[in-house]
């Protein structure tokens, strides 16, 4: 695929914001969580404009967290950024699936992220889950809520930033 300069460098910028916010929460706790949340729509942007920008967004800021500062990033690849770029390619591809498509893969990112890593995301949420099909369900619909608002919230963006896209292909 051949990429302008122009573009490669939307893309980097991308990359840096993405990995600035997501630096945020470990270094300023509470409002950098706040900040890190907003990784989100810089991978969902890249994706957007085209999925292997998405992508190479993705990869580019999951190893530069990975080498700054390491803990933060099974949160980056199973919530943040997956979330982004499966937000940004259904959008972009105008799947009416788009929110339950991206609940799905925040689910299962969930799961990764609470199982076998053991990383306790949604905190005391999950001591209500009294089995195996019960913790499903309580992150499927927190994810699936979750994952509907950043949606209204990624149309509105692309609503009024959309055409930086367009213009940089």
């Amino acid at each position: 695929m051949n990429f302008t300069v122009k573009y490669l460098s939307t893309l980097s910028v991308l990359t840096s914001v993405t990995v600035m916010l997501q630096l945020f929460a470990g270094l300023l706790p509470g409002v950098g969580a706040l900040a890190a949340g907003f990784t989100t729509l810089f991978v969902a942007m890249a994706a957007y404009s085209k999925p292997l920008g998405g992508l190479l967004v993705y990869a580019a800021a999951a190893g530069l967290i990975g080498i700054i500062m390491p803990i933060k990033l099974p949160l980056f690849l199973f919530s943040t950024g997956l979330l982004g770029l499966s937000l940004g390619v259904t959008v972009k591809l105008g799947q009416n699936i788009s929110v339950l498509s991206s609940s799905l893969v925040l689910t299962i990112g969930t799961l990764v992220l609470t199982g076998p890593l053991g990383i306790p995301v949604l905190g005391p949420a999950l001591s209500y889950a009294r089995g195996p099909v019960s913790l499903l369900i309580i992150i499927f619909a927190f994810s699936w809520i979750f994952c509907f608002l950043w949606y209204i919230f990624f149309q509105r963006v692309i609503i009024r930033m959309g055409h930086l896209f367009r213009n940089i292909r």
